[in-house]
């Protein structure tokens, strides 16, 4: 009988595991831009299902890639650090992955909405009483989708203005 609850567990955990270090979730594309990135940053690639954003002709996604080795070897071991990136395609166009998150920075928890050519993501920022570990403010964060490239946008103001062009527009 334990043997019986060794293996169902040893199972369970190993289907975890691959899913939650598969970027197989998402489409083809997205998939092939993440896994050439990795790479590059000779990283371990994580990925989960509800990190992503689907649509006709929209799909946003967003990973994190941990212990990022760059240039070093992988052998000697490089660090617990991790990055989240996202990465776009929206009407046929690739967007290249950006930089949304990350240890010390912020913890993108979300994708919140794609409209208008803004995507807002749902982060955990960091207080000054939180550990290493665990930002607790939740915050979102917004990037402008414009034609070469996905950009964060920094100002309340070009925010406002962007979704009041949107408005208009729409």
């Amino acid at each position: 009988m334990n043997s019986i609850i060794t293996i169902t567990l040893m199972l369970l955990i190993s289907s975890q595991s691959y899913a939650s270090n598969s970027c197989d979730i998402f489409s083809d594309r997205v998939t092939e831009i993440i896994h050439k990135q990795n790479e590059a940053m000779k990283g371990r690639l994580i990925c989960r299902g509800d990190n992503r954003y689907h649509s006709n002709s929209v799909e946003v996604a967003f990973y994190s890639i941990e212990g990022a080795c760059y240039d070093r070897d992988p052998k000697e071991g490089c660090g617990n650090h991790h990055e989240q990136y996202m990465v776009a395609i929206i009407d046929n166009k690739e967007y290249p992955p950006i930089k949304v998150g990350g240890k010390l920075l912020y913890a993108v928890d979300k994708i919140i909405s794609v409209k208008d050519g803004i995507i807002e993501l749902g982060s955990l920022e960091y207080s000054d009483s939180d550990g290493m570990c665990c930002p607790s403010v939740e915050v979102s964060h917004f990037y402008e989708i414009n034609k070469e490239k996905i950009e964060k946008i920094e100002s309340t103001l070009r925010l406002m203005w962007i979704k009041f062009i949107g408005m208009v527009r729409g």
